[in-house]
């Protein structure tokens, strides 16, 4: 099992972006707009793989991955192991590429009911 965050790279003030994430993750506006001001520092997306909840969380990836892709805006993804703590683990040995999280998303689809 792998937990992912994602965070954008860069602080960003982008108001599409901020409604974006408010909506899907019902996040309030301040808190998202504060995530997107803090770059790779503030995760706005935190989600663990491959468990009952598997297909919601997919589908909340590619759903981020795409819109935050159509407005130029680079990500940072990290993945560690469901057994570690977050604390510390937001740095480059941890970060994923946006293809290797949708080859992730893509083998483990239609093993999840």
């Amino acid at each position: 099992m792998s937990k992912i965050s994602i965070s954008v790279a860069n602080s960003v003030d982008n108001l599409e972006a901020t409604k974006f994430l408010h909506k899907l993750l019902g996040m309030s506006l301040s808190t998202a707009k504060a995530c997107l001001s803090n770059g790779k520092n503030a995760a706005f997306f935190s989600g663990e793989l491959f468990l009952n909840d598997h297909n919601e969380v997919a589908e909340n990836i590619r759903k981020i991955i795409s819109f935050f892709c159509e407005l130029n805006i680079n990500l940072f993804i990290v993945e560690i192991d469901s057994t570690m703590d977050w604390e510390g683990t937001f740095n480059e040995s941890n970060k994923i590429s946006i293809s290797i999280m949708l080859d992730i998303l893509d083998n483990a689809k239609g093993c999840f009911h």
